[in-house]
């Protein structure tokens, strides 16, 4: 089961390296290339600020962070309420909400009753503090926005939700420590160390990680480490040192 606190972090990632919004797309990079095929208005008009960024839409977020959690989450946010979620209702106050539920919008009609035809919308995560973080538009990308903009929240299916779970509790970073930390990033300089998708200096750069970061060492080969914080990448392994543990 994936935990809350887990799938926060994947969100925080999403925030934190500037992850661009495309209509139908799950956490895959946006190129030159795309920018130039797409027949998406919205991406037409502002996707270019999202070449050489990853990207996603607001449920694609969920099936990306799923995946590498090794969980599965269906792409779409009608769906996701209606099928994915073990309990789901009206957001009355935060006392409705634990860090890692979804929350979801839905218009009203002029009267002030739900409309039909627009179903759940839209979706984001709740990571607490009254904040949420979504893939909000082709504009925007992700951001993080205040829970009182949406109107549902879902407990989704597949993560592992504790009745002592409260954002004022937990360490945004909190998720590092639910996997197994054996080794850290190093450099003579000081400076970050880039993570690429493959072995090799040319291969495209995933984000960057501060010296001392903790991380879980996968595997070694050809000078390379793949590691994982967040989700997976290769490092050269001279900036990997694995953590010396005393003998019981």
């Amino acid at each position: 089961m994936i935990t809350p606190s887990a799938l926060i972090d994947k969100f925080r990632y999403m925030l934190a390296n500037h992850w661009g919004y495309i209509l139908n797309t799950a956490g895959q990079l946006w190129t030159a290339q795309d920018q130039k095929h797409t027949t998406n208005e919205m991406a037409i008009a502002y996707g270019s600020q999202w070449i050489g960024h990853y990207v996603t839409d607001c449920s694609g977020a969920f099936t990306w962070s799923f995946s590498q959690l090794g969980g599965y989450m269906y792409h779409g946010s009608n769906t996701m309420y209606r099928k994915y979620t073990t309990a789901n209702g009206q957001i009355n106050s935060q006392k409705d909400l634990q860090p890692g539920y979804a929350v979801f919008k839905r218009k009203k009609d002029k009267s002030g009753k739900w409309a039909d035809g627009w179903d759940y919308y839209h979706v984001g995560l709740y990571v607490g503090n009254g904040r949420v973080i979504e893939a909000k538009s082709t504009p925007k990308g992700v951001v993080e926005s205040s829970v009182s903009e949406w109107s549902h929240y879902g407990k989704l299916k597949g993560v592992s939700y504790k009745s002592d779970d409260h954002p004022d509790d937990k360490d945004k970073n909190e998720g590092q420590n639910d996997m197994n930390v054996d080794a850290v990033i190093v450099a003579e300089n000081g400076k970050d160390v880039n993570v690429r998708q493959a072995k090799s200096k040319t291969s495209t750069k995933i984000t960057q990680l501060p010296v001392g970061t903790k991380v879980r060492l996968i595997e070694e080969s050809d000078g390379w480490s793949k590691i994982e914080f967040l989700m997976q990448g290769y490092v050269m392994s001279k900036f990997v040192q694995p953590e010396v543990k005393d003998d019981a």
